[in-house]
């Protein structure tokens, strides 16, 4: 058999590939059929640069967690400081507001105090102050006469006034009886 030479630039990259992949499928052969490897299997050293990046990665993982618990426990404790200020303030403020109320807004200054003043009856004259004698929760009305007299005059009136009504309704009914008979 006669080789041929290549005569062009297309045939060139052809051979060239097909070359390549010859090359390729030898190597598989000989990875796939070398009973060491085939057995073992494995890759010693990518698996131990594996191992190292692992390593590295749990160690950066756990430098990130030691670097969060520090500032979760730098932000409680700032926490705890800023609500014992708050709460501080607040009493201040609380004790404040009780001062001035305690100073300047006295039951006894409001304009209604008169309604609610819980002292109302030791601050009421008797009831019979008028005459100046002294007396006792139950006491004797001193009008008493004076108002008798005027509730039998009204009692005289209103009976007057009623039998005034009871004779001319008769006097009604007889000119009307009388008007009916004619």
């Amino acid at each position: 058999m006669m080789k041929m030479q290549i005569s062009n630039e297309r045939d060139r990259k052809e051979a060239q590939n097909r070359e390549r992949r010859r090359q390729c499928e030898l190597e598989r052969r000989s990875r796939i059929f070398n009973a060491r490897n085939r057995k073992i299997g494995v890759d010693l050293p990518f698996l131990e640069r594996q191992v190292i990046e692992k390593r590295a990665e749990r160690e950066e993982q756990r430098k990130r967690d030691v670097a969060f618990a520090a500032q979760m426990t730098k932000d409680s404790n700032l926490a705890v400081v800023l609500e014992a200020r708050e709460m501080e303030e607040r009493r201040r403020i609380d004790l404040e507001i009780d001062n001035y109320r305690q100073q300047y807004q006295r039951p006894e200054d409001r304009r209604e105090f008169d309604l609610n003043d819980p002292d109302v009856l030791k601050k009421q004259l008797p009831p019979r102050a008028s005459d100046g004698e002294p007396v006792g929760m139950s006491s004797e009305d001193l009008e008493y006469e004076e108002r008798k007299k005027i509730m039998a005059a009204q009692k005289n009136a209103w009976l007057e006034q009623q039998v005034q009504e009871r004779k001319s309704a008769e006097e009604e009914r007889k000119k009307a009886e009388a008007a009916y008979m004619v």
